[in-house]
């Protein structure tokens, strides 16, 4: 079988401004050097930022969800225009999420914007609207997409916790705890110095982790158990804290300051 020439490419990872390029040759065809590259249906960027993922993300659920209300423009059931909405388009921001989530503003707001015209879709609402986002989706039971992909997140860190099936999620041994009292569990959360080392799955899901609630971080609940706590935890961060025109509401991680801090306790105690 002959090596297909024209697939080849070369995608340089570096944070340096003038980086040292080398020309690869595949037999006597140069290969050449795409400035980003899918790798299992996410796009990477030499620069490692994930805004060419979200506009290509942000643009398959819009086209999907313009296709479900051109075909259920009859259906005017709200239960029904939801389980919609849910299966065929959110699903499509959930594939790979733990790779590529947004954690800066501008990216959040893009994939928000999906949700914001999906609420107005499944409430039969015309585009000028008084009814503000937070409302609908208090109407509607619905969390905001930043908050939905923090529980993707750490469903996927309590099934490796009590699988053992990920190295790279290591419980921090040095928290207290007695027969009496315990603090839950804690994991260990490496020090970074740049902010997309910060923003990497392991890193960031570790900072998530330990700013929930204690009753939370028990880690000898069931999964169907710790899903209902977890989805009841964000719903009511939904309904007090989550402001979506406040970045510091959006994110367990300030997307300002990059500070992990318990949501629940914004209010009493901003980070910036």
């Amino acid at each position: 079988m002959e090596l297909n020439q024209s697939k080849c490419g070369v995608l340089h990872l570096t944070r340096s401004h003038e980086p040292t390029i080398t020309q690869y040759m595949v037999l006597v065809t140069p290969v050449i050097r795409p400035n980003s590259q899918k790798d299992l249906g996410i796009s990477i960027t030499g620069d490692l930022k994930w805004n060419k993922q979200v506009q290509e993300i942000s643009s398959k659920a819009n086209k999907m969800l313009g296709f479900v209300k051109r075909t259920t423009y009859v259906i005017g059931n709200q239960s029904v225009r939801k389980a919609l909405y849910l299966t065929l388009v959110r699903s499509q921001l959930a594939y790979g999420c733990q790779v590529w989530a947004p954690q800066t503003v501008s990216n959040i707001l893009t994939i928000e914007c999906v949700q914001r015209r999906a609420t107005k879709f499944i409430l039969s609402l015309p585009y000028q609207t008084d009814i503000s986002f937070k409302e609908r989706l208090q109407i509607l039971s619905i969390i905001p997409l930043c908050h939905w992909q923090e529980y993707l997140d750490i469903i996927y860190i309590y099934t490796s916790l009590i699988n053992d099936s990920d190295s790279n999620i290591s419980v921090n041994v040095s928290t207290r705890e007695t027969r009496r009292a315990s603090n839950g569990t804690f994991l260990t959360v490496r020090k970074c110095r740049t902010v997309n080392y910060q923003n990497r799955f392991h890193t960031r899901a570790a900072s998530v982790w330990n700013t929930l609630p204690r009753y939370i971080r028990d880690t000898t609940k069931s999964i169907g158990s710790f899903k209902t706590l977890l989805r009841k935890h964000y719903k009511d961060l939904t309904d007090s804290v989550f402001n979506p025109d406040d970045p510091r509401t959006l994110k367990s991680v300030c997307v300002k300051c990059h500070t992990s801090r318990p949501l629940w306790n914004l209010l009493s105690r901003p980070c910036c």
